[in-house]
């Protein structure tokens, strides 16, 4: 919801001379299709800045519904539709500009993390949101939703804010605190086959050892000793 309509501004070079915003600590800027600036900072909310009527306005987080849920700004983001979207330390944020209140999901919703740290869109219009605990694959409308780990090749479960990029051939780039994941995200599937376990030797000192099961081949799933 608005905290505070401040009022005109002349110019943007004056948006951070007001009421100190100055020392805010800018983390995020979006100009947006609507030619709004949006500014997300570092503890004192979002600023939505309008060029034409010189207004700015002031989004803080408070304890009504609808409210941003965090008041520091790590990523901002305008999707294909032109929904604004705010990347927060208490989970991803989406804008209604007709009710100029929040969406928010966060773990509860099946994200990794509420920490989120990037977000950027393909050509499908799947989300792929940077956070502190992985990275995960997010379809706004559907609500389909795919996470993945180090398991799946990340550099870390852990990304960095600010360090995301998509080419204008459509490849993501996402920086965190062992480098930086790259892909395009046509070539990511989610596999949902799980295999049995084969158990197929045993060794000891690198010498095999006889088995119950030896010359035998015993899934995880047989529960009767039986083998296959």
């Amino acid at each position: 919801m608005v905290s505070e309509v401040l009022g005109k501004v002349p110019d943007a070079r004056s948006i951070w001379r007001r009421r100190g915003l100055a020392f805010a600590g800018g983390l995020a800027l979006l100009q947006d299709n609507k030619g709004f600036l949006w500014f997300g900072t570092y503890d004192k909310g979002l600023y939505r800045y309008d060029k034409k009527a010189g207004v700015l306005i002031h989004f803080t987080h408070d304890l009504t519904a609808g409210s941003l849920s965090n008041n520091t700004i790590h990523c901002l983001f305008e999707d294909r539709k032109g929904d604004i979207w705010i990347g927060t330390k208490s989970g991803l944020n989406r804008f209604d500009p007709i009710t100029n209140r929040f969406s928010v999901f966060s773990g509860r919703d099946g994200l990794p993390d509420d920490h989120i740290l990037g977000i950027l869109g393909d050509d499908k219009g799947y989300l792929w949101v940077s956070t502190s605990n992985g990275l995960c694959k997010f379809h706004p409308q559907s609500g389909e939703l795919a996470n993945f780990t180090i398991t799946d090749g990340l550099q870390a479960n852990e990304f960095k804010s600010h360090s995301c990029l998509r080419t204008t051939t459509g490849v993501l780039y996402f920086g965190g605190v062992n480098g930086f994941n790259t892909f395009s995200p046509d070539s990511i599937r989610n596999d949902g086959f799980l295999p049995n376990l084969v158990f197929t030797n045993f060794l000891l000192f690198n010498r095999a050892v006889p088995t119950l099961y030896s010359g035998t081949r015993h899934s995880a799933e047989d529960g009767d000793h039986g083998s296959k």
